[in-house]
């Protein structure tokens, strides 16, 4: 094997890995995003069930002081 077609498939291969760690770097992006949606949601829904929680508390402590 020469110089030259050495350097070319070393080039080539290189060429092929940085083509998949760019596929790589976009589907974890893809990934990162829905997460950051996903957990968004959920302190969402985390922030409604506590305000819930509180009113009840509110609510069952009235009760219990007119009682």
């Amino acid at each position: 094997m020469a110089d030259q077609d050495f350097w070319e498939r070393v080039l080539e291969t290189l060429s092929r890995i940085e083509t998949q760690a760019r596929e790589n770097n976009a589907r974890l992006e893809k990934r990162l995003d829905s997460l950051d949606t996903r957990v968004g949601n959920l302190e969402r829904d985390v922030g409604w069930i506590k305000r819930k929680l509180e009113g009840k508390q509110e609510g069952t402590s009235k009760v219990l002081t007119v009682l």
